[in-house]
C-alpha cells in the first residue's frame, strides 16, 4: 500500500508512505532537488515515526491512499 501527504501547499513537495506486505514501512521524501529514503514505524499512540520525523495516523484526512 502506499499514502502520500503534503507538509503544505507545494505540489512538487510531498512523502510517500510504503507498507509492504510484511508490514515494513518506509518514508520516501520528495523534494524539488531530492528524495530520500527513510524507515518508518508506528509509534505506540499510531504516529507514523522514523529518524528525525513524526507523521500523523493514517486515518488523518491528509493522508491520502494512491495505491493498494
Amino acid at each position: 500500500m502506499k499514502y502520500k501527504i503534503q507538509p503544505g501547499e507545494s505540489e512538487k513537495i510531498y512523502y510517500i508512505l510504503t507498507i509492504d506486505d510484511e508490514g515494513k514501512m518506509t518514508l520516501t521524501f520528495h523534494g524539488t532537488d531530492r528524495t530520500i529514503v527513510d524507515d518508518a514505524e508506528l509509534s505506540s499512540n499510531g504516529w507514523i515515526v522514523g529518524k528525525g520525523f513524526m507523521f500523523p495516523p493514517l486515518d488523518n484526512p491528509r493522508w491520502k491512499k494512491i495505491e493498494d
